[in-house]
């Protein structure tokens, strides 16, 4: 009888203490598997929003794109007209309109935009894990991959436009004791190379 008593109490005190490990492994395991998950949605989420911030970026780069070109085109418009009335009506213009002309012409568009994200969205490992279709990343790629080109190509005009006006206006202050419109006009539009520049932009 005391025997079966023994067996009795080891065999409950062996279930009680199998329980309790059972229960402490299951705990663990709920405990890693709900971290997992919650990780995992985390970085979900996360690509989401690098996405989103992406996408936005190159909106935001496309449109300053468009506003440079605009700015170019209307510097080439007014170029255009004042090489019209080159070289013997140029001073047939109101001083005024003439002097808008050249505020325009020699105006710097030092504008610039975000490369964090770009730099976010190339580097970022949870971006490569969870945006699976890979259309979506080449296409991204390539909307970046355009924009530097382009971008590049807008800025060494502009870069260009802007050496080649601080240049006639340090040669018009060095012979004049005042600023000269007129003589800024000329000197500006007999440039060759001023001639080059606009010319890339058509």
């Amino acid at each position: 009888m005391a025997n079966f008593k023994n067996i009795f109490r080891f065999t409950e005190w062996w279930m009680n203490a199998s329980s309790a490990t059972f229960g402490t492994i299951l705990g663990i395991v709920l405990t890693v598997g709900i971290t997992y998950w919650q990780q995992m949605e985390n970085q979900k989420e996360m690509t989401r929003k690098i996405a989103k911030i992406t996408l936005h970026n190159i909106d935001v780069r496309i449109n300053s794109l468009k506003n440079s070109c605009e700015l170019l085109m209307k510097k080439d418009s007014i170029y255009g007209k004042l090489q019209s009335y080159m070289s013997d009506k140029l001073d047939n213009l109101p001083k005024d309109s003439l002097s808008q002309c050249i505020h325009l012409l020699f105006y710097g568009d030092y504008g610039t935009h975000d490369t964090k994200s770009e730099e976010i969205f190339s580097s970022s490992f949870e971006v490569w894990q969870f945006l699976d279709d890979e259309k979506v990343i080449g296409r991204i790629s390539n909307c970046y991959s355009f924009l530097e080109m382009n971008e590049k190509f807008v800025k060494d005009i502009e870069q260009q436009l802007t050496q080649y006006a601080f240049n006639t206006s340090a040669k018009i202050m060095t012979e004049n004791t005042k600023y000269d419109e007129l003589k800024a006009a000329n000197y500006y539009l007999k440039n060759p190379d001023v001639m080059t520049a606009y010319l890339k932009i058509n």
